[in-house]
């Protein structure tokens, strides 16, 4: 990242904050998700989710593992991300900055490989 001058900015977010704010940010979007999965549902009845899912297939099918991937990511890195929330909530296990910042990276990491697996399925 640089500065205005062409120098390294003076401050960046450390991993762990990055991982707090990623948390938080999936946890928006899974809401969100399920908003319009519901409104869908509610305009076109029961079967009008799978078959908008049906159509973007055959409409776009360049575009389904980007889009499995996107739609994938979130589930994972909030789960994720809330098992290693359990294990700080149980036993404080991992909360100093080095072992935080070492979970963070695997939040990250294991998300990212979950999310490519998930949208390489074939459901």
């Amino acid at each position: 990242m640089l500065d205005v001058d062409g120098k390294s900015a003076h401050y960046k977010f450390p991993i762990v904050a990055l991982s707090s704010i990623t948390n938080r940010i999936t946890g928006c979007v899974l809401s969100g998700a399920v908003g319009v999965g519901g409104v869908i549902a509610c305009a076109g009845g029961p079967e009008a989710v799978p078959e908008t899912v049906e159509m973007f297939k055959t409409q776009f099918p360049m575009l389904v593992f980007p889009v499995k991937a996107a739609l994938s990511f979130p589930f994972v890195y909030h789960g994720v991300a809330g098992m290693r929330h359990l294990v700080w909530d149980m036993s404080a296990f991992g909360i100093d900055n080095e072992n935080a910042k070492k979970s963070s990276m695997f939040v990250f990491a294991s998300s990212v490989v979950g999310a490519a697996a998930m949208a390489s399925s074939s459901f």
